[in-house]
């Protein structure tokens, strides 16, 4: 678990969880590509699950995503639906000229270009090919699709869809 210099109480709230995994504290806010990246860099685990603290889960929510990732080696990142916002319940496909527009999700699984990393899990064999996070990104804006693009340019499969966070 990163904390990306919290000025609110979750540092606090960080503190009763750390017998259960380890805690990396910037002092400075370096944006959502560096302090990712600095977790991936240290991670030996298969995958990665980037989870914004301001979603609502439900119960079994990520043995859902766990279940589907592993069931295709050709799924490189899948995202879940959250009901409490509205744009980022959608995916997105990349334009010809560029730009992009929202997909609305028509079913569990659906494909997409890419999609928003408020709740993702990530195949880490997606890392050791493409790269991480894009770090150009200071504030995060876009480095979530940039990543999706270049794991869809890679080969892998960018899923949305799964209903498992409350609203």
């Amino acid at each position: 678990v990163i904390d990306n210099a919290s000025t609110d109480k979750t540092v606090v709230e960080l503190e009763k969880f750390s017998k259960k995994c380890t805690i990396f504290y910037n002092d400075n806010n370096m944006g959502f590509a560096f302090a990712h990246n600095m977790i991936i860099r240290k991670s030996f685990a298969t995958l990665s699950c980037i989870l914004h603290n301001d979603i609502v889960l439900v119960d079994g929510w990520l043995e859902k995503i766990v279940n589907k990732i592993l069931s295709d080696s050709k799924i490189g990142i899948v995202s879940v639906v959250n009901d409490i916002y509205g744009t980022f319940n959608k995916g997105y496909e990349l334009k010809q000229d560029g730009n992009f527009e929202y997909v609305d999700i028509e079913s569990e699984d659906q494909k997409v270009d890419f999609i928003n990393s408020s709740c993702i899990l990530i195949r880490n064999n997606v890392f050791k090919k493409i790269g991480v996070f894009d770090e150009k990104y200071v504030l995060g804006f876009m480095s979530d699709a940039d990543f999706c693009i270049k794991a869809k340019e890679a080969g892998f499969e960018n899923l949305k869809g799964h209903r498992t966070v409350g609203g």
